[in-house]
């Protein structure tokens, strides 16, 4: 059962989705990447408040590496660990793709 979570810092105006799957090899629905980054873009949370920028954090380094090329083409942040004590996720990949519809967005 995959397990979620969500902190909002008001400080730095960012949201922090905690996602956690059972296969590792399970990318963020593109409808959820969709909206939040949407909602990055411009500048509001869904409850209406101010946001800048939002991250996901994995607690796999493998789901997060599998969710990193898409999330970093969506603009969105990419960390491993836990939604308390996120870790920046560190790859050195270059991306490779053509358009957005090769990661369904």
């Amino acid at each position: 059962m995959a397990k979620h979570a969500q902190r909002y810092d008001a400080k730095t105006k960012v949201m922090w989705l905690y996602r956690e799957y059972d296969d590792p090899d399970t990318l963020v629905p593109s409808d959820e990447l969709k909206s939040w980054s949407k909602a990055a873009r411009d500048g509001s949370a869904p409850d209406g408040s101010p946001l800048v920028g939002v991250c996901y954090v994995f607690g796999h380094e493998d789901t997060a590496e599998y969710n990193h090329a898409p999330l970093q083409f969506a603009r969105v942040g990419t960390f491993v660990g836990s939604i308390d004590n996120p870790r920046p996720f560190d790859s050195d990949e270059e991306l490779d793709f053509a358009t957005k519809s090769d990661f369904g967005i």
